[in-house]
Order: structure tokens, then sequence, then C-alpha cells
């Protein structure tokens, strides 16, 4: 836990980083916002970050992780979104820039490092006012987390230049180069080589006795530039291991897609194979019941055709001579009663033809009299006009 107050978290969060030099790194905080105005002051400062939190886009997030799983961007600020579910082989280091205010949220923090057997390193920055958050976690996890002060990175440099203002204790120098950097005692630089797997304190010592003319500057050097080697050394093994998980995870993933579609492939020729042969049985099944519905028809219209064939020429045997015999006897009723309608009808139509020739004869002779009469009159008053003229005349 690093003590410091809100205006120089950032300056401690910047010196703690160029200090650890850390493969891959988280910092979470706690709203959307911050994290995005502390990824734009890292990356002013050089850094190369990026951010995740709730107001990506689904595909920014796939991208923004997968430049992260690549190592492209080493710190990534992110907010509690990230602390769930997420699961990044190689991440080293994680920076609490805001304190989560339960221990769930710390847990699951941190909990992005040090997985599959991994080492990892977890900071959390805390001001005066995140004590009671800071007494939460603690009651939370039944840990008391080791406090140091936000200006540790400047202690080696503060270290050398006490040393050579005493006038170069060389031991006292390396001690304090020694606590600058990673809090130990003088006698910690044995103790350092032991947690790396080096050398033990034996080693140290004649280390310290082969240079013990050296100046304290120099000897500073040396421990920086076998920190440096060090950490490069570590580096490397990281990500050699993130290599290794990566390749045997995608040989896994290879393996299990080639079996998955194996499988499947065998279940379709499996299916395949069934419903042929349920079609072949199906049309089995149809052809022989309709080769059995044929024979059936086939009998019964065998047994049935004779015997509606004789039912046939009975019933004609039967009902021709009925038949014949009410035809007769329909002839015999209605030829005579034709006969009469014919005898009645041609007598009415004679009797209709000589009145409507009697009535035709009346009419011609009333009107031949009619005409003669007219004709005689008018001879009688022609006469009579001749005679008067000629008594006028004379």
């Amino acid at each position: 836990m690093i003590q410091t107050t809100d205006r120089g978290k950032l300056d401690a969060l910047c010196k703690l980083i160029d200090e650890e030099n850390p493969y891959l790194a988280m910092i979470f905080c706690r709203t959307k916002l911050r994290a995005s105005k502390l990824n734009k002051e890292l990356a002013e400062r050089g850094y190369s970050t990026d951010e995740l939190h709730g107001d990506l886009t689904q595909a920014k997030r796939e991208q923004v992780m997968k430049r992260f799983r690549e190592a492209k961007i080493q710190p990534l600020v992110a907010t509690d979104i990230a602390a769930r579910g997420l699961d990044v082989e190689g991440i080293t280091h994680v920076f609490n820039y805001d304190i989560p205010h339960d221990a769930e949220s710390y847990i699951h923090r941190i909990g992005r490092t040090g997985r599959a057997g991994q080492t990892g390193k977890a900071f959390t920055f805390a001001a005066p006012r995140d004590a009671y958050f800071l007494e939460l976690i603690e009651r939370g996890i039944k840990m008391t987390l080791s406090k140091q002060g936000a200006r540790r990175a400047e202690t080696a440099a503060q270290g050398a230049g006490a040393a050579r203002g005493r006038g170069g204790d060389a031991a006292r120098g390396a001690g304090a180069q020694a606590r600058g950097r990673g809090g130990d005692a003088a006698r910690g630089a044995g103790a350092q080589a032991r947690g790396r797997g080096g050398d033990t304190a034996r080693g140290a010592g004649a280390q310290t006795r082969g240079h013990g003319g050296d100046a304290p500057e120099a000897q500073a050097r040396r421990h920086a530039g076998a920190a440096a080697t060090r950490r490069e050394a570590r580096v490397r093994r990281r990500a050699d291991a993130v290599a290794t998980q990566r390749e045997a995870r995608a040989r896994r993933h290879a393996d299990a897609a080639a079996t998955q579609r194996e499988a499947r492939a065998r279940r379709h020729a499996d299916a395949a194979a069934t419903q042929r042969e349920a079609q072949a049985r199906r049309r089995a099944d149809a052809a022989a019941t309709r080769r059995e519905a044929q024979a059936r028809r086939r009998a019964d219209a065998a047994v049935t055709q004779p015997e509606a064939r004789a039912r046939r020429h009975a019933g004609a045997a039967v009902t021709q001579p009925e038949a014949r015999a009410r035809r007769h006897a329909g002839a015999a009723v209605t030829q005579p009663e034709a006969r009469a309608r014919r005898h009645a009808g041609a007598a009415a139509t004679r009797r209709e033809a000589q009145a409507r020739r009697h009535a035709g004869a009346v009419a011609t002779q009333r009107e031949a009299r009619a005409g003669a009469g007219a004709a005689q009159a008018a001879a009688g008053d022609g006469a009579a006009v001749n005679w008067s003229s000629t008594l006028y005349l004379v």
C-alpha cells in the first residue's frame, strides 16, 4: 500500500511504473471518467496505454484486449468491469489507482495477476481520506497491508548522496540503495540474490570483497545494472512462459476444434446413413403395402365380378319380360286414346275450316251486293242530270 495524496498520486504511479518496469500491468480506477482522464495523462507522459470501461463498444473492447494480450500496450487503465471475468495471462502488476470500497472488489482486482502458478505484485494508492476503506479491506482479507511512502523511489539517489557526503562508506551506500530499490536492509543484497535464484549471502559477501575498493557510485551503477539485467531476464522468462502458454492453448484449441469437427462429421455421417436406411425401409414397406393392396383388389374382383354378372343376368331375365308386358299394356291403353284424340282434333279442325269458309263467302256476297247497289244508284243519278240538261237546251 502506497501512502500518498490525491495531488501526488499520478507522480507516484509514474515513478513506480518506471521502477518496477512491468511486463503487463493493469491500473484500476473507480469511475469511467477517472479512467479516461488517467489514460490521457499517462499518454501525455509517453506511456503506451489504453482504457477499458463500460462506455466502449464491444468491438472496441475486443480490440483493446487483443492489443493488451499481444503486449502492444503495457499499462491498461480500466474500471471494475475488467476485474471480473477477465482472463489474461502474463499480467505481472496491478495498480489500484483508486482504492476499492470493499474487500471483494480488492480481491477481484488483484486476482488479475499471479495466475496459473506465476508471481505478481499489487500496489494500492491510498490518501489519508481512504483510511476507512483501507480498514474495511484489511478486515475483509484478514491481513494488514504493508505501508510505504510515496517517495520511496527517490531513496536510492538520496542514499548515494549521503554516502558521498560522509566520505564514501561503500557498505552503507549499497545498503541505502538496496533499501531504495526493494525496501530491504544492507544485508538484503544477499537475500535478494537468494530470492532471484542466484547465490547465497556468501556470494554477496564475495562480490562486496571483490569490489570493496570501488567508489559508491560505481557500486550503485553495478547494482542498478544487475537489477536491470534481472528485470530483463524476468521479463523474458515471463514473455517466454506467456508465449509457451499461448502456444499450448492454441494447440489445445486446435486439437479440440479438430476433435469437434471429426465428431460432427461422424454425427452427420451416422445421421445421413440412418436417414438413408429409414427411407429405404419406408420405401420397401410402401411397395409391399401397395402390392398387398393390389393383390387383395384383384382377388376381390375375381370373386365379385362373376357374382355381379350373375346378378345382372338374373335381374335382366326377371325385368325384361315385365318391361315388355308393361310396354304392351301401355300401348294397348294409349293407342285407342291417341286415335280418339286424333279423330277429335281432325273433326274440330274441319269444323273450324268450314266455319271460316262460310263466313268468308257470306262476307264476299255482302260486299258484292253492296257494290252492285252503289253502281245502280250512280247510274240512275247520271240519267236524271242528262235529262235536265237536255230540257234546258231546248
